[in-house]
């Protein structure tokens, strides 16, 4: 699955970025522990003991067993409170993991779903294999009306088998059915029929709203399973590992519906019922997972094409948006095109559709061969769509099809190695992306991207390891986060780089022995690892090397101290956050945080990088450097996934370098110098002074993701001083004098390669945000010729060019924003989301509200963008409180809007993140602490760590870097 660009703002280098980077410090305080902590202790060690008694006093004799990892994690659930069904009765299973002696092989699916009544009703037969004699089943499912008298069960060579007793289970989101007979091994058929709510709450099997040209408002009927939400649509054997094959019958009213999709090709069409019904049949799927399982009933239009092996593509959209729609055939044809010779694999499976969802959670979802969309996510028109955008589309449209291998084909065995889906399709769009157009320097972007993105998220005390064990639904959805995307990522790209020195190809024919080898199956990390050790003829044990990478959290910082032409490394953990942020890690390391780290060393004296290794067991290691190195870089490319700090020394002859003639490093050699500093500069590990005097180099840099970097660092001290104005109008004194010679040569014109047009973007929002009278002036110009004459703007200046007659101009031009944005269904989806996007930054704080307002209002502002409002209002320092009020006054509507188990709300949670002093801290901490935070409850550890290191910095640095700016400006 692919979050959306809204939800993670950073993906793209989007004019409308509103993440911010989030740092912290280290004071270097100590420890110690009190009488009360000793009692606390020793209070664990008693529970502990009648822990282990509670254990042995419910046990329940024939229960199935899971991995013993899974019941050991499972322990604090069995005997927390014993489980009860809705009926009040104690729940004989304990265990949210499914039994395993029964297991499904195939489903046929018939649905009902009556869109005026917002109800569906549905039957499913589930062929099941039973490995082990039993008088019980064990399904999951959500939300579902399902009575006993709707149940049967059909075994071979056994008579009429009646369910004796049914029990709902709505924690473990489970029914357990008690037979009247014993099952016996072999095959059986389990029936069962269930009705429920069409909701719109984005999830499950749900309704989706689009307003025609004409204005009637139209329905669709769509679904959106991952991780844990077939279950909400039919009862199943929800878990990855637990394959099966499916068929679909869906009922629909052809009078409203023209089509039903669904992951195979329609079979045939019958009459059902009445005349305006129809049933639509489906061929039964290859062996999958329940979370991929998808279908639709709608009205789209479509367009569609053949690949040169003969798979059918096609792109759907609302019939106005279907000119939108060409651009995405064409990419998903050559990527498939692509992907098939890289993965040494065809594309198993007669048709691939690409379906624009009205409304959608994330952005994009890999359902095998019917991936769903965000529309902006898939819709693009030249003219009307950025450059920005599309890129996006291509990216995402790469991320969806990397998956139908990765995820699909080959499904992680447990949700623990969700980053086997998530790390290697977030690598390989890049690869995609990069095959469709060289011009966009994805591999360069992935640094600025992925990798600094992931390395801030994380260097909390509240990240998690790539691979951890989870069990529940709030805990899996709690995943999907920047570690096992963007550090999964980051973390194959430095393998392939490691790898590269047993041949070019190596990381490549490692993944075409790890699909052969598993497809149609499921596999876990090791598995991946084997393969490449194999790849490499097992010169190297890849999995020795990854393990300290994808089993503890965190990484390293590599400290180098030169002393004449030899370097001295040593390794230790990196981390913004310290003892006095009362912060007890809910994991530990098994490496005692120490890795096995690549270095590739680069110097003013030779041209080819060098390659070593900084051992887990080396207390240090010596390179030599030959005579005359002036200067030296270590982690070339910034390919590796650890920080650098050199000596003082260092650091100036590198900065002296910078100024004199930056060119000497490569974009992305700058990008990392820039990062590291300012990120150890706030960490506590470098003095700030040293940062900022390395940024002054920036006012010859011209290119844009060293500046794309650097701006990600500085909006940072934009945030930290916004409740002191003479420290912020000093900062931005600096910042303006950092981008004024690119200033000069900036005008409202939409010229030049896409580089050109990002950087353009990202200099005039800072021009924008520091109220640069010219750029503000100009801008306001567009906006006023564009409102009262009907100039078309430039399309890729829409963004500043809005925001600057929102945020500058009178309250009718947020009033006539806000008519184009609401009732103007013409308005292309990525033009809908700048319009929204400039409304948040209105200085009117009655606007805000009213905006906040409509947030809630589905009429007005679709569900799906809830967050996106409140996540850039918060992002402004007027807004910011008023994002924070509004999320505790209706908690209980976004709660349930957003579900606390879903993959939204985190983000969700991490509204206050932006705040800065011990008051807004302990405010958030008592508003949490009162409330059930479902997946979002690590979100809220960190944004308390955030928040805390804020406090920590302006604390213990703020008076450097003022006395810093003083000098200088």
């Amino acid at each position: 699955m692919e979050p959306s660009d809204c939800e993670d703002a950073s993906f793209l280098p989007d004019e409308d970025n509103a993440s911010g980077h989030v740092k912290y410090c280290n004071s270097d305080k100590t420890v110690t522990c009190s009488h009360t902590k000793a009692c606390f202790i020793s209070s664990l060690i008693i529970i502990s003991i009648i822990t282990v008694s509670l254990i042995a006093a419910f046990a329940r004799p024939g229960a199935a067993k899971i991995s013993e990892q899974s019941e050991v994690n499972n322990i604090t659930k069995r005997v927390s409170s014993i489980p009860l069904a809705t009926n009040g009765e104690a729940y004989p299973w304990h265990s949210i993991r499914l039994p395993k002696f029964a297991v499904p092989e195939s489903y046929y699916i018939h649905m009902h779903p009556n869109l005026t009544t917002s109800t569906f009703a549905g039957k499913v037969e589930i062929k099941i294999r039973i490995l082990k004699e039993t008088d019980f089943v064990i399904v999951h499912s959500s939300s579902l009306n399902i009575s006993k008298k709707s149940i049967s069960i059909q075994c071979t060579h056994v008579s009429a088998i009646h369910a004796e007793k049914v029990l709902h289970n709505i924690k473990y989101q489970q029914i357990y059915i008690k037979t009247d007979k014993k099952l016996p091994i072999g095959s059986c058929k389990l029936t069962l029929k269930f009705v429920a709510e069409l909701k719109t709450k984005l999830s499950g099997f749900y309704k989706s709203i689009y307003t025609a040209p004409s204005g009637e408002k139209r329905f669709i009927a769509t679904t959106q399973f991952e991780a844990t939400d077939a279950r909400a649509a039919f009862p199943c054997f929800d878990e990855p590992a637990m394959k099966a094959t499916f068929q679909l019958s869906m009922v629909r009213d052809s009078s409203l519906h023209n089509l039903t999709l669904f992951n195979m090709p329609l079979d045939r069409t019958e009459d059902f019922e009445s005349p305006d019904l129809k049933i639509d049949h489906f061929g039964a799927s290859h062996k999958m997972s329940t979370y991929l399982v998808a279908f639709i009933v709608c009205d789209f239009g479509y367009v569609t094409t053949n690949t040169s092996s003969g798979t059918k593509i096609s792109v759907y959209s609302p019939p106005h948006l279907w000119g939108q729609t060409h651009y995405a055939l064409d990419v998903a044809v050559n990527i498939t095109e692509y992907y098939e010779n890289f993965f040494g694999l065809p594309f198993p499976l007669p048709k691939q559709d690409l379906v624009a969802i009205p409304d959608f959670s994330g952005g994009a979802m890999e359902n095998w061969g019917l991936i769903t969309y965000r529309s902006v996510d898939l819709l693009y028109e030249k003219g009307q769509s950025s450059a920005a955008n599309q890129q996006r589309v291509t990216v995402v449209i790469a991320h969806e099809l990397a998956h139908q291998w990765f995820g699909n084909l080959v499904t992680m065995s447990w949700w623990s190695d969700l980053w086997l889906n998530e790390g290697f399709a977030s690598y390989v769009e890049y690869i995609g992306t990069n095959y469709i157009s060289t011009k966009w320097k994805m591999f360069d972007q992935f640094v600025t991207s992925s990798v600094q993105g992931a390395l801030e998220s994380d260097a909390l005390i509240h990240s998690h390891p790539i691979s951890v064990q989870v069990d529940d639904p709030e805990q899996i959805t709690a995943l999907f986060d920047a570690i096992s995307y963007n550090k999964g990522a980051s973390i194959i790209r430095m393998m392939d780089h490691f790898l590269q020195q047993y041949g070019e190809d190596t990381i490549q024919h490692g993944l075409q022995q790890y699909l052969i080898s598993h497809k149609y199956g499921n596999a876990k990390t090791n598995d991946l690892w084997d393969a490449m050790t194999k790849a490499t003829d097992k010169k190297l044990n890849v999995s020795d090397v990854m393990s300290t990478w994808t089993d503890q959290m965190g990484y390293p910082v590599v400290r180098v101290k030169r002393q004449g032409n030899k370097l001295t490394l040593t390794q230790n953990r990196f981390t913004f956050s310290n003892a006095t942020l009362d912060a007890t890690p809910e994991f530990k390391s098994t490496f005692n945080y120490k890795w096995h780290i690549p270095i590739t060393l680069f110097t003013s004296k030779n041209d080819n990088p060098v390659n070593s290794w900084l051992k887990p067991t080396d207390k240090s290691v010596t390179l030599d450097i030959r005579d005359g190195t002036k200067w030296f870089k270590l982690n070339h490319n910034q390919v590796g996934f650890y920080r650098v700090n050199y000596d003082s020394q260092t650091w100036q002859t590198l900065i002296e370098q910078l100024k004199t003639d930056h060119t000497v490093f490569n974009v992305t050699d700058r990008c990392n110098l820039i990062d590291d500093a300012f990120n150890l500069a706030v960490a506590g590990h470098l003095n700030p002074k040293t940062a900022f005097h390395l940024s002054t180099y920036l006012k010859k840099e011209r290119e844009y993701l060293p500046w794309r970097s650097a701006v990600g660092n500085l909006d940072y001290f934009l945030e930290i001083f916004r409740d002191d104005y003479d420290s912020l109008e000093l900062f931005k004194k600096f910042y303006m004098s950092l981008m004024e010679n690119l200033l000069k040569d900036i005008k409202l014109e939409d010229t030049g390669e896409m580089f050109d047009k990002y950087l353009r973007s990202l200099i005039l929002h800072r021009a924008l945000m520091m109220e640069d009278k010219k750029i503000v002036n100009d801008a306001k110009a567009a906006f006023a010729d564009w409102k009262n004459n009907g100039k078309v703007l430039p399309v890729n200046l829409r963004s500043v060019i809005y925001k600057a007659g929102i945020k500058f101009g009178s309250n009718s031009n947020w009033d006539y924003i806000w008519e184009v944005y609401h009732n103007n269904s013409s308005v292309s989806p990525s033009e809908k989301q700048r319009l929204l996007v400039a409304m948040t930054t209105t200085k009117n704080t009655d606007l805000l509200r009213r905006l906040l307002q409509y947030s809630i209002d589905s009429t007005k502002i679709r569900s799906q963008d809830t967050g996106t409002v409140l996540r850039y209002i918060s992002s402004d320092a007027g807004g910011t409180e008023l994002a924070w009020h509004f999320l505790k006054k209706h908690w209980d509507i976004l709660s349930k809007r957003y579900n606390i188990g879903s993959m939204s709300w985190p983000r969700i949670i991490k509204i206050p993140s932006r705040f800065s002093t011990q008051f807004e801290h302990d405010e958030v901490k008592a508003f949490y602490a009162n409330k059930n935070l479902g997946s979002g409850t690590r979100a809220a550890k960190q944004v308390l760590e955030m928040i805390k290191s804020k406090v920590c910095f302006l604390k213990y640095s703020k008076s450097t870097v003022i006395e810093w700016l003083t000098s200088h400006v």
